[in-house]
């Protein structure tokens, strides 16, 4: 005798679909709140009332969600602009604020050495430069070089959440010293005016080279100063 004709499990594609879908759509920033409750829960009621197993139903129901972090990084990274890699050698005993001005006919080419533009940071902390301002996703390293130009540490880029203060919500258990020498990254941007003059637009980047208890006293508006001083006259001098 035959065995009776399975009925079709009209709701398990629908639901597999739904469920990836709404996966999908939460990757994207401002959209997830449309892709998850809405599409990925009607995917999940319509593969609950499936002829599945409960193994199977357990599994769509938390595969998306497991993997929602990761992918979610993944999406960010792939679908965002990336900087060229960039190398910093920075002098032995440089202590203060770094200026880079970009786009400047005047400046300097960067060197690029095994896809990394390299930047030799003067002592004055200053460099005008042909290549343009980019933006996107960073790969920065820094590194400290003698006078003959040999690198002797790397630098690691700190910012202000890694050390805790009074007013620091959430506590960093591994807070780095407060005396160490690292980079922090500063403003990015562009002007239209030096000083108070009506100059050409230019393009910067800044970034300072101390330790955390020093840059919160840093008094850089004479570093400002220089810097402008010597991209003025830079154009000057331009042919």
């Amino acid at each position: 005798m035959d065995a009776p004709p399975k009925r079709e499990d009209k709701f398990y594609v629908p639901g597999v679909v739904l469920i990836a879908l709404g996966y999908l759509i939460s990757l994207m920033p401002y959209l997830w709140l449309f892709g998850t409750p809405l599409i990925y829960l009607t995917g999940v009621v319509l593969i609950f009332i499936s002829k599945r197993s409960t193994r199977t139903k357990v599994l769509f129901t938390l595969l998306p969600i497991i993997f929602w972090l990761p992918g979610f990084w993944l999406f960010v990274y792939f679908a965002s602009e990336h900087m060229t890699p960039e190398t910093f050698l920075i002098p032995q005993n440089f202590r203060g604020k770094i200026t880079l001005y970009y786009g400047e006919p005047c400046g300097q080419q960067l060197q690029k050495i095994d896809g990394r533009y390299i930047y030799h940071i003067p002592q004055n902390g200053i460099m005008i430069i042909k290549n343009p301002l980019e933006t996107g996703i960073i790969d920065q390293q820094y590194y400290v070089v003698d006078s003959n130009g040999r690198k002797t540490s790397k630098l690691d880029m700190l910012v202000q959440r890694d050390f805790n203060e009074e007013y620091t919500i959430e506590k960093n258990p591994h807070k780095p010293k407060r005396n160490k020498i690292a980079v922090f990254l500063g403003g990015t941007g562009g002007s239209g005016a030096v000083n108070g003059v009506d100059e050409d637009h230019y393009k910067f980047r800044e970034m300072y080279v101390d330790s955390w208890d020093s840059l919160r006293v840093l008094d850089d508006k004479k570093s400002d100063s220089i810097a402008f001083d010597i991209l003025r006259n830079c154009r000057k001098e331009k042919p």
